[in-house]
């Protein structure tokens, strides 16, 4: 009797400490960034933008993916991607802004330092550079 109710308290004990150690960090939460710190100077097509789409977009919007997650939404490609920027949906779904879908859906936007570098590209005229 004895034995059994020390292994009912290792596994009470365990159970415990187990469920202690599962949650979901945010990582802007963790490791905060100086708001300085995201350089938006010289923000290129080829070098940050398609980084960013990569990482956060492709998955749904690539050419590929599209037709089946992402709403026939393709944002592979320049002149695909220039579609969402000329009428306003890309920036207004990164931000989570206006009457647009919120990307990523039923989630927080991306990190903040890439829409500033995405709204930086598309104010500096979103070049194909």
């Amino acid at each position: 009797m004895k034995q059994k109710y020390s292994v009912l308290t290792f596994l009470l004990a365990f159970i415990l400490l187990a469920s202690q150690s599962c949650y979901y960090d945010v990582e802007e939460t963790l490791y905060p960034t100086d708001e300085n710190s995201c350089d938006t100077t010289a923000v290129s097509y080829s070098d940050m933008i398609v980084n960013i789409l990569q990482t956060s977009c492709y998955g749904c919007h690539s050419i590929n993916a599209a037709p089946f997650a992402g709403a026939s939404i393709i944002l592979e490609g320049y002149n695909d991607l220039l579609t969402y920027v000329n009428n306003d949906k890309l920036l207004c779904s990164l931000e989570h802004s206006g009457n647009c879908s919120s990307m990523p859906p039923d989630s927080s936007p991306i990190n903040s330092c890439d829409i500033d570098k995405v709204r930086a590209w598309i104010n500096d005229g979103s070049p194909n550079n």
